[in-house]
């Protein structure tokens, strides 16, 4: 399926896809990644093979909508483990050390978003407001919860 020859008409999980296109970026493997527009005005990116599985005829719910994003990593994975003919007893102990390189990444990525490690309620108003989040919305929805 080539994913950029008419995508008008697809979905993205729940959302109508109006152009995908070729974002110029890669993945660190060399995969091209691959920019989807949908109504809400939201740009997605993913890689090609992920983005071909994720459009559909017809809305998808966001389970299913998880659940075929997840399906290829977990297929990748499977295959690493038994290319490498993984020792079922070392499962634990990669999956934390896993767990915990990607804890380490996140936690890096968003000390450089943020561009500092002191966040005040003013930096995170100023991320709100700049993606059209309001917080009292967000404290709204907590106190109803």
């Amino acid at each position: 399926m080539n994913i950029l020859n008419n995508p008008v008409g697809k979905y993205l999980g729940d959302q109508k896809v109006t152009e995908v296109k070729v974002s110029g970026k890669t993945t660190p493997l060399g995969a091209e990644i691959v920019e989807i527009m949908t109504e809400d005005g939201k740009i997605k990116l993913f890689p090609t093979q992920i983005a071909e599985r994720l459009l559909t005829d017809k809305p998808t719910d966001a389970t299913n909508f998880r659940d075929a994003r997840i399906k290829p990593i977990i297929e990748k994975l499977m295959d690493v483990v038994t290319e490498l003919d993984m020792r079922m007893d070392d499962w634990e102990y990669i999956s934390a050390i896993m767990q915990g390189s990607l804890r380490q990444s996140y936690l890096k990525a968003e000390e450089i978003l943020w561009q500092t490690d002191a966040k005040t309620v003013l930096d995170i108003d100023r991320v709100l407001v700049q993606n059209d989040v309001d917080m009292k919305d967000i404290i709204e929805t907590q106190r109803k919860k």
